[in-house]
């Protein structure tokens, strides 16, 4: 026959304690509405730091209209100074981003 022996209250409260940590620790899981914003911003707007390595993946494109000679195409970037602007790339002679300037009254382009 088999016998079955009760827990003890020791055993018991190790086992409430092991399951309240794991509650305890667990971070929320719903992100806040300004972490669905910022996470969109990101998306839209990279900040580009010419760190080397780093890819350029432009991902929204926009026309700075007040450049003089027409409309000048380029891409919307963070500019890590916490403004989103309108980037013209300028690019060395093997295709390479080497900078941009920017303007920060621009439109954006369908996309």
């Amino acid at each position: 026959m088999m016998r079955i022996v009760p827990l003890t209250h020791r055993y018991m409260r190790i086992g409430l304690l092991v399951v309240l940590a794991g509650a305890l620790s667990a971070g929320p899981a719903v992100a806040t509405d300004q972490d669905t914003f910022n996470k969109l911003i990101a998306k839209v707007a990279p900040l580009l730091t010419f760190m080397p390595g780093q890819k350029f993946k432009p991902t929204v494109a926009c026309a700075c209209p007040n450049t003089g000679s027409g409309a000048s195409p380029g891409f919307v970037v963070n500019n890590g100074a916490s403004q989103i602007v309108c980037g013209i790339p300028t690019f060395d002679a093997s295709g390479t981003l080497n900078g941009y300037s920017d303007c920060s009254d621009f439109a954006v382009l369908g996309h």
